[in-house]
């Protein structure tokens, strides 16, 4: 189901709409289907930045290294703060199908059901946009022995595309 989100609109394919979650911390968005440790979930969110005249932005959409890692260790955080240990990472910058350049940050986590004391493995996948008035994060998690995750996963990242005119 392809769908629009957000400001400035996001159009994505996803196996079902994502629903707006309520935030009310100032100026940010976020979108989700399901939850973390459910059989496919989905967060799509927007943060505003300050403007930073002194920041010279590189082609690939990151700032700089440390910037980078200031990213990756704050996505690491958040899955930290639901409960995900033993967290395995990778990252790369990556351009999607329609041309938007990204970091992608993916590995595998281990989770356990509320009220659940077996952790399973999921796979996740974090896809950070940089764009002028803030950044675009795509996340996506599945369980390490879902057949289908991978798939899903695939196309949801090839459909991202940032609407410039509406």
């Amino acid at each position: 189901m392809s769908s629009r989100y957000g400001a400035p609109p996001v159009e994505l394919l996803t196996p079902e709409v994502l629903l707006r979650k309520a935030n009310s911390a100032g100026p940010n968005q976020s979108f989700e289907m399901d939850s973390l440790g459910s059989p496919f979930y989905i967060a799509l969110a927007w943060s505003s930045k300050p403007p930073t005249p002194n920041q010279q932005q590189q082609n690939d959409g990151i700032v700089n290294e440390e910037e980078t890692q200031a990213l990756i260790d704050g996505i690491l955080a958040t899955y930290q703060e639901l409960g995900a240990t033993n967290m395995l990472v990778d990252s790369e910058v990556v351009t999607t199908a329609k041309g938007l350049p990204a970091l992608k940050i993916s590995g595998t986590l281990d989770y356990a059901q509320t009220g659940e004391s077996q952790k399973e493995r999921f796979i996740f996948s974090t896809l950070l946009f940089d764009f002028d008035q803030g950044k675009i994060t795509l996340t996506m998690t599945y369980p390490k022995d879902d057949r289908y995750g991978p798939q899903i996963a695939q196309r949801v990242e090839e459909s991202i595309d940032l609407i410039k005119e509406l």
